[in-house]
């Protein structure tokens, strides 16, 4: 298991798609590659996503997409993504639909 709890306090700009794409590439993927998975299981909230009350992260769906993305170079593209979280109905809709792509290709 890996999680990435974070608590961005001080972030004049926001915490959006550039910072996670760059905690990906920094630290998830190469730990994730050194644990070699068999099968990328992922649950995946929607906390991040722009406008969450709660996240207040600036992630948007491509985002998502662009992480899931990633996440399918391991494993050898066998990545399994259960969503719990985020409060704002509508983007939460709108990242499903672009994390979904991303996985169908």
């Amino acid at each position: 298991q890996l999680a990435c709890p974070l608590a961005v306090t001080h972030c004049e700009h926001g915490f959006g798609d550039a910072e996670f794409l760059r905690l990906f590439d920094q630290v998830v993927l190469p730990m994730a590659r050194h644990f070699d998975p068999d099968l990328v299981l992922v649950s995946g909230g929607f906390d991040a996503a722009c406008g969450d009350p709660l996240g207040q992260f600036l992630v948007s769906p491509q985002g998502y997409g662009q992480m899931t993305k990633k996440l399918m170079t391991l494993a050898g593209g066998r990545v399994v993504v259960l969503t719990e979280g985020g409060y704002q109905a509508d983007m939460n809709a709108e990242c499903a639909v672009e994390v979904l792509r991303t996985l169908m290709g």
